[in-house]
């Protein structure tokens, strides 16, 4: 190497470590790191790069382990006295959980890039009607999805803008009972197309699922999402709320497969079975019961 190549070389611009990173490397990423070189080395030291990976990798406290413990036999015996309760009782049909008795955690994404997630509560028990006021004014903060908040800026919007907004926008729900934290993962909905409202300001799109969320000899259940939409030019607009449906698809069909679609009583009473029933007896009754909405 001649002189002109070590000048160059080390005149080249240098990034420091930062120690926000350290939290990120293993032991021997560190060690790497520190070889390189005596700068690399001086960075180390300077970070008190050691001392944050060791607090990053040190094992729970003894406090925190027993109360962690104590938590997971507190929430297992809680587990335990709600199945002998309902083992306890004679045989009953089974009863439907209202849809105030679960919380429902969503994730809005873009391109597979969170821009928001959060536990919503019901606003109504009539359906799944979940509202969304809070989140427009979350994602216009973060600035983690601009395309999303100028769509909302935007009044008679073409089916072309409308899809060039949308696209790559997925939302997933998850139902959580909250008694005893059943879950039950509903869906990813991507974006399919404009659902009500065109040149309105207040609209609907509509978010379908590719995978059903339950199945009788015959027929799909499959779940949909309904994006209610405000769009004000002012730089007012906002996300709404999320509505679910779900339509009986027929599995035989190649054409036309739609035949109906589960009315709310019946989509609670489908979100109960699929977060859990105790009792064999139970459970094999009420699959008797959701087979006979398609017979």
């Amino acid at each position: 190497m001649d002189r002109s190549t070590r000048h160059r070389q080390s005149e080249a611009p240098r990034i420091p470590l930062r120690p926000e990173l350290v939290e990120f490397m293993d032991v021997k990423s560190l060690c790497q790191y520190q070889c390189c070189s005596k700068a690399c080395g001086k960075d180390v030291r300077e970070a008190n790069a050691w001392s944050l990976l060791a607090g990053v990798q040190a094992p729970r406290s003894v406090k925190e382990a027993l109360e962690s413990d104590a938590l997971s036999r507190v929430r297992s015996q809680t587990l335990r006295r709600l199945l002998a309760d309902a083992l306890a009782e004679p045989s009953q049909p089974l009863r439907p959980s209202q849809f105030r008795d679960f919380t429902f955690f969503v994730r809005i994404a873009d391109g597979g890039r969170m821009i928001w997630e959060g536990d919503l509560q019901m606003a109504s028990n009539a359906c799944i009607d979940l509202t969304l006021t809070n989140v427009t004014s979350h994602i216009k903060r973060s600035g983690a999805c601009p395309k999303l908040i100028d769509f909302l800026a935007k009044m008679n919007t073409t089916s072309t803008q409308d899809e060039a907004a949308l696209e790559g926008i997925t939302i997933t729900l998850i139902a959580i009972r909250d008694v005893d934290q059943a879950m039950v993962s509903i869906g990813k909905f991507p974006y399919y197309d404009h659902a009500d409202g065109d040149g309105d300001p207040d609209q609907m799109f509509l978010f379908t699922c590719r995978e059903a969320l339950f199945a009788v000899p015959g027929f799909n259940f499959e779940p949909h999402l309904l994006l209610e939409t405000r769009h004000d030019s002012d730089g007012d607009g906002e996300l709404i709320s999320l509505r679910l449906g779900v339509d009986i698809n027929s599995i035989e069909a190649e054409y036309d497969r739609y035949v109906d679609h589960l009315d709310n009583s019946q989509i609670q009473y489908l979100l109960t079975y699929l977060a859990g029933v105790p009792r064999t007896s139970v459970r094999d009754e009420a699959l008797r019961t959701i087979r006979s909405w398609v017979s």
